[in-house]
């Protein structure tokens, strides 16, 4: 995770067991946003890279049109199929491809729910909220490659992603397994 340098603005992403707020060069590690949040000092911005294990990934071929119109269409079809109403959930839209009759895009959904239980915590905690983004986004965005298959453990739980030029095509939480130690281990080579 690379720093953004400024002691102005604290960062909170979550680490393989809990949450970690970055501020300047100090991390430090929590067991919650809450406890997370109690490191940063009274009156510091804070930025949020909300956990992936509330996020859904929808890929769409939709007619090439304007971003503006894209937005639009992706919206109605995440309604179509999201289990949520259209003012219950935030997605951001990344384009894929782009040919001359149709647009390949892929929506990041996340609920307000899964959203609150992050930048929601921060807000009632009275601080300042600098940003919000992804954690797995982040963690695809510094990959050095086009393509790329990302495994990482976040807040107890082993996460895969797929990615190309830097934007998430793929998210899936894998489900915890006897030996998941052993799995990982392999996987790390």
């Amino acid at each position: 995770m690379k720093s953004r340098g400024s002691t102005k603005t604290a960062r909170l992403y979550p680490n393989p067991e809990g949450w970690s707020v970055e501020m300047g060069k100090e991390i430090g590690r929590e067991s919650g946003v809450g406890s997370a949040l109690g490191k940063v000092p009274a009156g510091m911005g804070v930025e949020v890279l909300a956990a992936s294990g509330g996020v859904m990934l929808e890929r769409f071929s939709l007619p090439n049109a304007p971003r503006e119109e894209l937005i639009a269409m992706a919206q109605l079809q995440l309604e179509k199929i999201l289990p949520y109403a259209a003012e219950e959930f935030v997605f951001e839209l990344n384009e894929v491809r782009r040919g001359e009759e149709q647009v390949e895009v892929v929506a990041v959904a996340m609920s307000h729910e899964a959203l609150g239980a992050s930048a929601g915590v921060v807000r009632q905690a009275g601080y300042g909220l600098r940003g919000v983004g992804l954690y797995a986004q982040q963690l695809v965005g510094e990959g050095d490659s086009e393509r790329g298959l990302y495994v990482w453990r976040e807040l107890g739980r082993a996460f895969l992603a797929i990615a190309e030029g830097g934007k998430l095509l793929w998210l899936e939480g894998l489900p915890q397994v006897e030996g998941e130690e052993e799995v990982e281990s392999e996987l790390a080579r």
